[in-house]
């Protein structure tokens, strides 16, 4: 008896030591690590976004790196690396430029599932944020923050050059009123030095591509466009930018668009909502939104967006699913429309007084957006990007004609491709 008595007790023990050990491992909160990329600003509402999701999900701890100054191949060379060291995040901050290149690596998992679970959620942003993020057919990662882009132009200019307010502008209406700014600051025998120029050609074709209705890529994003017929006029309307109206300088590496136009240099310059810190900065005011004038009826205004998503590895989906809402919401979304750091994607916060008071038209950002194209991010993005820089070079320098740049540019892409074995 005292034997069955003794072990009764030990057994007892050692079940209050289980107790408490599963106790212990039930109040151990749940880790989900996040890698994010974020300015100062931004890495202020990313930790108001946390502190409402450790609030809401006391279960919940995350462990966020934060990282500002790196280009998007190095982000996602950085993810590669700490994936092939099984250090990897949870939820990881890439925008569309890296998107492709992080499926086809298999370092994000799909999130249909969870979209779907909770579309009345998301159902005030819009589709085509989501659609940025598309695979295949499947998403794969929530979106953060979006930049879609518009002519930024010189409201004091424009007025003192007669120039009416633009609207739906096209292309030729762009071309008058840079006329008229040339006609109105310049002589001609004004040396460019001090010249007022009305615009300044991209360093990339992207933007104009899209106003035209055309793109650098085919549909898919899996072979070059660039020698079409299409895309030639666009890169001819930017050479004649220069050559023939003489309204863009020859673009330089160190030219510094926010600089001249904060100068009264440069009547317009096409930007996202990004632009608006350092326009605030600048203690600049005279500026106001309108749409990229439109070379084609199917143009359009280009956009890119920046998302969370998730790991393959995360062993936490509806946790790390709960904390990405967090960066997708109606609280973050006032804060971008606030501080003017994104567009903000909660049409509630679209329409707030806060974001509306930003300029007269701030609000085309956001009517632009439903019917924005992608901006071409492909698997080899970084590379391609890269051609594309040398090849507005070539053609605005007059080293190559632009039929010479085309058909460069062309074999460079293909190369590229078959880097990837893509």
């Amino acid at each position: 008896m005292k034997k069955f008595l003794s072990l009764m007790l030990t057994l007892a023990m050692l079940l209050g030591m289980m107790s408490i050990s599963m106790n212990a491992l039930a109040e151990e909160p749940i880790v989900i690590k996040l890698s994010m990329a974020a300015s100062d600003a931004e890495k202020v509402s990313c930790e108001s976004a946390i502190a409402r999701f450790e609030e809401k999900y006391p279960n919940c701890k995350v462990d966020a790196e934060f990282y500002a100054g790196l280009s998007w191949d190095e982000i996602i060379q950085k993810q590669l690396t700490q994936f092939a060291s099984g250090t990897y995040a949870d939820v990881v901050y890439i925008a569309i430029e890296g998107t492709q290149l992080m499926v086809n690596y298999g370092l994000f998992q799909p999130i249909d599932d969870l979209i779907e679970a909770d579309k009345d959620y998301f159902s005030p942003v819009p589709e085509s944020a989501f659609k940025a993020f598309e695979v295949n057919g499947k998403y794969y990662e929530v979106p953060f923050n979006c930049n879609d882009m518009c002519i930024v132009y010189n409201t004091k200019m424009f007025q003192e050059a007669g120039i009416e307010t633009p609207g739906q502008w096209t292309v030729e209406e762009y071309l008058d009123a840079l006329g008229k700014i040339d006609a109105y600051y310049n002589k001609p025998d004004t040396p460019n030095s001090e010249k007022v120029w009305g615009v300044v050609t991209g360093e990339t074709p992207y933007m104009w591509a899209a106003a035209y209705g055309t793109s650098v890529l085919n549909d898919d994003w899996t072979a070059s466009n660039i020698t079409s017929d299409a895309m030639k006029e666009v890169l001819q309307f930017q050479y004649d930018l220069v050559y023939k109206y003489g309204y863009s300088p020859v673009r330089e590496s160190n030219t510094d668009e926010v600089s001249m136009f904060c100068s009264n240099r440069l009547a317009t310059f096409i930007a996202g909502p990004y632009i608006l810190g350092s326009l605030k900065n600048n203690n600049f005011t005279d500026w106001d939104i309108a749409i990229v004038p439109r070379g084609k009826e199917n143009g359009s205004a280009a956009y890119g967006v920046g998302g969370l998503g998730m790991m393959t590895g995360c062993q936490h989906r509806q946790e790390a699913f709960n904390l990405m809402k967090e960066f997708c919401s109606i609280e973050l979304s006032m804060t971008q429309a606030t501080e003017a750091t994104s567009l903000p994607l909660f049409e509630e916060a679209a329409n707030s007084e806060a974001w509306l008071a930003q300029s007269p038209h701030i609000n085309v950002f956001y009517d632009e957006l439903p019917n924005a194209s992608k901006l071409p991010s492909p698997i080899c993005y970084a590379e391609l990007n890269v051609i594309m820089k040398n090849m507005m070079t070539n053609i605005v320098t007059k080293a190559m004609t632009i039929d010479e740049a085309v058909a460069l540019a062309d074999q460079e892409i293909a190369a590229a491709y078959e880097e990837f074995e893509f």
